[in-house]
């Protein structure tokens, strides 16, 4: 070939490959990037996301537990406690029963005591009326039988 032609032909090939070469790469870059991009992007985004979702639910698991775990012990002692408060109630009601029980009979005995004082004073009153009234009959019945 001609040498201009020739020329001519490597000034063609160079702009065209430059131009090709250019547009190729810019696509192919483009392309690339996004695919990576997105491939990488959905990989990290599952890994994080599986670290967030284990530290996130360790986190609350224990923050739960520990929750719950002071509103059971507070309860067990609020519970404790009150069946003390109620025990010792029980224990005040019982005693107070008890000692109104003591004095109802300690009434009631006196009473008795009263009672039986006042019934033997009478029986032996009566004892002594029935010997006197007795003795008086013997009496008259001796004055009025011919000896």
């Amino acid at each position: 070939m001609e040498p201009q032609f020739e020329e001519l032909a490597q000034r063609i090939t160079r702009d065209v490959s430059a131009a090709v070469s250019k547009d190729v790469t810019a696509a192919v870059t483009k392309d690339v990037t996004a695919v990576v991009t997105r491939d990488v992007t959905a990989a990290v985004t599952k890994d994080v996301t599986a670290v967030v979702t284990r530290d996130v639910t360790a986190a609350v698991t224990k923050t739960v537990n520990s929750h719950v775990t002071e509103v059971v012990t507070a309860a067990e002692r609020r519970l404790s406690e009150q069946a003390r408060i109620n025990a010792e109630t029980v224990r005040s009601e019982a005693r107070l029963a008890a000692e109104g029980y003591a004095a109802t009979l300690d009434g009631i005995n006196r009473r008795l005591e009263s009672l039986e004082t006042a019934v033997t004073v009478r029986l032996d009153d009566h004892d002594k009326v029935l010997a006197n009234h007795g003795s008086r009959i013997i009496e008259l019945e001796q004055k009025q039988s011919p000896a």
